[in-house]
């Protein structure tokens, strides 16, 4: 489930916001296609900026605390900032730039803690097994995030593609919270795994 949403939230990025803020600029704005580009450029660009910065902080809390509370909190993240584009009319205005800044915090958490979670868990039998099933279901989330957010974004609002990988993030939160004092660290010592850490 974290692969899912951690690749497909790559894939969201980068396909639907640009579509949307071009969209927007040049059917609603009347803008120049490159002038529309230009500013979804900046809103990729905060988006990148922001996963750049939170990276190394986001690095230092996987190592101190729970695996999985990382995901919930990563996937929590994400589904906040990818819910609250429904509540942007206007993809160009200022008030998106919080949104794009919340799913890049998302998006780098997302990945990093789906990876460290993996690193913890993987049997070292059958480490290169459980790593390619990983990669299997980021690929089924990038799927889905380009194939049914497509339809969504055509069929419903542009916004569609965000709110359907909230509502994932929303249910790895939920599943996080049930599974997570069930999960123990297989790759770590026995005092530490006690610890829940």
């Amino acid at each position: 489930m974290a692969a899912f949403i951690s690749r497909g939230d790559l894939a969201i990025v980068g396909t639907f916001f640009t579509l949307w803020i071009v969209t927007y600029g040049t059917v609603e704005l009347g803008l120049p296609t490159e002038e529309a580009l230009g500013r979804a450029g900046i809103i990729i660009g905060i988006s990148q900026m922001s996963s750049l910065l939170f990276a190394p902080i986001f690095g230092i809390m996987a190592d101190r605390i729970n695996r999985v509370l990382v995901v919930i909190i990563a996937a929590a993240i994400s589904s906040i900032g990818y819910g609250s584009t429904l509540f942007a009319s206007d993809p160009t205005s200022g008030c998106l730039f919080i949104a794009a800044t919340l799913i890049g915090l998302g998006e780098i958490s997302g990945v990093i803690g789906s990876g460290v979670l993996i690193a913890q868990q993987a049997p070292g039998e059958i480490r290169g097994s459980v790593i390619g099933i990983f990669s299997l279901f980021g690929a089924f989330g990038i799927m889905t995030a380009t194939g049914i957010g497509g339809i969504l974004f055509d069929h419903w609002k542009p916004q569609g593609p965000f709110v359907l990988f909230s509502v994932f993030g929303l249910l790895v939160v939920i599943f996080g919270l049930i599974v997570r004092d069930r999960v123990v660290p297989l790759n770590e010592s026995a005092d530490t795994a006690i610890g829940g850490h």
